[in-house]
């Protein structure tokens, strides 16, 4: 079966590419040109001037609808549901070793030579609390200052020692390490604050999860 284009003539009618007859309804003419000729015909109706007009305004109208509804998307500010920030409550929790659902974890320092380190299992904002600062507190002034709080609490002096391991249920504050000034991606990112009796650790800015987190220490770092 031959397939021929038809164009609807001026006058609103098919006429028969073969014969000379000529019909206004569609299937009609279909249905002849088939049975007759054996002839499938593709119809095309040629726009009127009103319609391609019409067509054109409405194509206008789809085009300055997308233009607006585009423009009122790029005016608006678009938030992501910023999540509370975590209380000394939850850093007890879910700062601790071997917590469920751990906001920070130890692992190896990128600091070359400084053991282990304190990093970020999730972002950090600032003004987190993700970790208690837990140790032994002892009275008598330590040697080594370089691994011990000296606490303010009590009118007794103080002081708490560094955990030198991680204990189960306990805060990892004390694997904090020292900032490392001039070497990148080693600046203070945390500082230790005091939380009633406790000692916590603190995000100061946003730290990526993965990243490891340090502090500015002095000696005999003073609460």
């Amino acid at each position: 079966m031959s397939e021929e284009v038809v164009l609807r003539k001026s006058d609103g009618l098919f006429y028969c590419p073969r014969c000379t007859v000529h019909y206004v309804n569609e299937r009609a003419f279909r249905a002849h040109c088939k049975t007759k000729h054996g002839l499938k015909v593709t119809l095309f109706k040629k726009k009127s001037i009103e319609e391609k007009k019409a067509k054109a305004r409405q194509r206008k109208q789809q085009r300055k609808a997308t233009r607006e509804a585009l423009q009122a998307m790029a005016g608006k500010t678009f938030r992501l549901k910023q999540r509370a920030l975590f209380t000394f409550a939850v850093a007890r929790v879910r700062g601790a070793y071997q917590a469920a659902n751990p906001i920070v974890k130890i692992d190896d320092s990128t600091v070359p030579g400084a053991g282990r380190g304190l990093f970020a299992n999730v972002d950090l904002s600032a003004g987190d609390v993700c970790t208690v600062y837990d140790g032994e507190k002892v009275y008598e002034e330590p040697t080594d200052h370089e691994y011990a709080c000296q606490l303010g609490v009590v009118t007794t002096k103080s002081w708490l020692m560094d955990l030198k391991d991680p204990v189960a249920g306990r805060g990892l504050g004390s694997f904090v390490n020292r900032e490392t000034r001039g070497r990148s991606g080693c600046l203070k990112n945390c500082q230790l604050m005091r939380s009633g009796n406790a000692i916590c650790i603190k995000i100061l800015k946003s730290v990526k999860a993965g990243k490891e987190l340090f502090a500015a220490y002095g000696r005999g770092y003073r609460l």
